[in-house]
């Protein structure tokens, strides 16, 4: 229906601006905090999908993903997003423009 085409529209244009969001606040961090970060989310991703997995398939499991609270959400977003730049570059992180001291 119209409806929902609009309502899919919205969580897509949500979604992308989420991206940039990250990507942004990635991008703007040094380089040590930037891998805290994204080392942190990794592991908060591979215990999500660990616990995920440990439940039969079925409404139980498809609850409890999408029972994560936003701050998760957003590590596993940020988890994501990284490793498909990664992937994109051949493993590479993409070069960061230096930052302005001044």
């Amino acid at each position: 229906t119209e409806e929902e085409k609009k309502k899919q529209i919205r969580l897509a244009n949500e979604a992308a601006i989420l991206q940039q969001e990250i990507l942004g606040e990635l991008f703007r961090m040094k380089e040590h905090e930037r891998s805290d970060r994204l080392e942190e989310a990794k592991q908060v991703s591979q215990d999500f999908l660990n616990k995920a997995m440990a439940l039969p398939p079925g409404q139980e499991r498809i609850d409890f993903l999408r029972s994560a609270d936003p701050e998760t959400s957003r590590k596993l977003a940020m988890h994501k997003l990284w490793k498909g730049i990664l992937d994109a570059h051949g493993g590479q992180p993409p070069k960061m423009a230096p930052r302005c001291t001044h």
